[in-house]
């Protein structure tokens, strides 16, 4: 569930688009491409997909979209020309509000938080493990697993094609990882960094072949550990 100040995150934007718009052939692309923006950050926060670029996109969101939103005023002025002259109204009003939205979340808000996020113990999202067809996982521990003092465990159980055996399966998704830049011990776990530019925060998957599945450990850690 969204909290108020997410709604305020991923809203601005397109409100104050909202009040500047002043004509339907760029008002339409301009929103059309802040929805998608806001779209892509909503389902992160609500864990719905997994970006590597998690981090980038939360805190690049409000400098982008108020960028998305100046531009497309710019292309308006070019094509429209100039605004007519009004004392301090609806478009004042949702220049200072994109402004005050900008320095508040994009210069602090934003920042501080994901600087937090970045210092605790997480746990792995199931979308990073790179499934080989005809592989599926049949059960998720699920998000609330268990946190130690510097990581968050999350199992998952996967099955390969019928009649595979579980030391296949996991060979294939050896190899799928190996493939996705994935580093292996040569014992079963495997490790690259959570995030792409600024999430260094190190993940590690684990495979123990079964009968004829195999429990996939998935560790996030806080790197301190």
């Amino acid at each position: 569930m969204f909290t108020a100040l997410q709604v305020t995150y991923l809203a601005a934007p397109l409100a104050a688009w909202a009040a500047l718009a002043r004509s339907w052939r760029t008002g339409v692309p301009v929103a059309v491409v802040l929805l998608a923006w806001a779209g892509v950050a909503g389902a992160l926060l609500l864990d719905l997909i997994h970006l590597r670029a998690e981090a980038e996109v939360y805190v690049a969101y409000a400098p982008v979209g108020a960028l998305l939103v100046f531009g497309g005023e710019w292309i308006e002025r070019r094509r429209l020309g100039a605004r007519p002259k009004e004392a301090f109204g609806r478009a004042g009003a949702a220049r200072a509000t994109l402004g005050g939205y900008l320095v508040l979340f994009g210069l602090f808000a934003v920042p501080a938080v994901v600087a937090f996020r970045l210092s605790q113990p997480f746990s792995a999202h199931p979308g990073m493990l790179p499934l080989p067809a005809g592989v599926h996982v049949t059960r998720d521990s699920g998000p609330g697993g268990s946190c130690a003092l510097h990581a968050c465990l999350r199992d998952l159980t996967v099955r390969g094609p019928a009649g595979r055996p579980g030391h296949e399966t996991a060979e294939l998704i050896g190899r799928e990882l190996r493939a996705d830049g994935w580093r292996s011990d040569g014992h079963g776990g495997w490790t690259r960094p959570n995030g792409w530019l600024i999430d260094d925060r190190p993940v590690t998957i684990h495979l123990t072949p079964k009968e004829d599945t195999v429990l996939v450990e998935l560790a996030g850690s806080d790197g301190f550990g």
